[in-house]
């Protein structure tokens, strides 16, 4: 399915620009896992010195709420809905999901509007695969207030927005882009194929172009800015590097700094294993 996008076309000089919004790849991912047991944990030095500080400081009581189920129960949630599967119970799976609750408190205070409940939570999420590597490690935190009674809910939302969180590395994005673009001669027909969102077009019409003439650096560009409007990083970096090996310019050098950084990882070549001759 075509990406949705805003066009607008601006000038300056002769020289267009293309502003778009752009599909982008995501934050991070769990690396081949997709079958995983989640386990979660509280750094108990860590909240006993929380509790200390907020007691003697604030005037805080400890509620006793069980906030490692609630966190596995909300991240569990996530991962299901995102299509992983969470087993019962670990090790199982294809890996293991580890998160590390390094604040965990929740409490009543008294403050001038009477007693409060107050939830703050702070959780290290890594997970690992059978092989020990260990593709995801992020940190996540939140913190809430509301009346004593709301205490349980509280813990509730704050589980819930760090699973929200979570989720959202996994999932791609959209950014605003501005491109300027090479024009003028052979470039104008792909040009107005970009200023009229005909991504595939231009495309094809550049890679042609490229082909017939490979020491056109305009046209190696303005392929690449079609690739990152189609959201294709790998090929619109390999476009862009094209364009600044014939012509060092700014924007070029600019293209493959930002293409460097969201095309994904290329693997790489397997090395062949030498075969006993017997």
């Amino acid at each position: 399915m075509r990406p949705l996008f805003v066009l607008l076309v601006a000038f300056s000089g002769c020289a267009p620009v293309l502003r778009f919004t752009r599909p982008t790849p995501p934050e991070a991912s769990l690396g081949n896992v997709r079958t995983l047991s989640v386990s979660v944990k509280t750094d108990m030095g860590k909240a006993v010195e929380n509790a200390v500080i907020t007691g003697l400081v604030m005037g805080e009581i400890p509620v006793p709420i069980a906030v490692d189920g609630v966190v596995k129960d909300r991240l569990s949630a996530r991962l299901e809905q995102l299509g992983y599967v969470v087993c019962p119970s670990a090790p199982c799976g294809e890996g293991e999901m580890t998160v590390l609750l390094t604040e965990s408190a929740v409490g009543t205070e008294l403050t001038q509007n009477g007693l409060r409940s107050r939830s703050r939570l702070r959780a290290r999420i890594k997970v690992k695969q059978l092989d020990g590597q260990e593709p995801y490690d992020f940190t996540f935190w939140d913190r809430r207030s509301g009346r004593v009674e709301e205490a349980p809910l509280l813990v509730r939302n704050s589980a819930e927005s760090i699973a929200g969180n979570f989720a959202a590395t996994l999932l791609p994005g959209r950014q605003n882009a501005e491109l300027p673009l090479e024009d003028g001669g052979p470039l104008s027909p792909g040009v107005n194929m970009l200023l009229s969102s005909n991504w595939d077009g231009a495309i094809g019409y550049f890679t042609q172009l490229t082909q017939q003439q490979p020491e056109l650096d305009g046209a190696w560009y303005d392929l690449g800015v079609a690739w990152e409007a189609r959201g294709d990083w790998g090929q619109a970096l390999g476009a862009y590097e094209q364009a600044a090996a014939r012509d060092r310019k700014r924007n070029y050098l600019d293209a493959v700094d930002s293409a460097r950084r969201m095309a994904p990882p290329v693997a790489a070549a397997p090395v062949p294993v030498p075969i006993p001759v017997p």
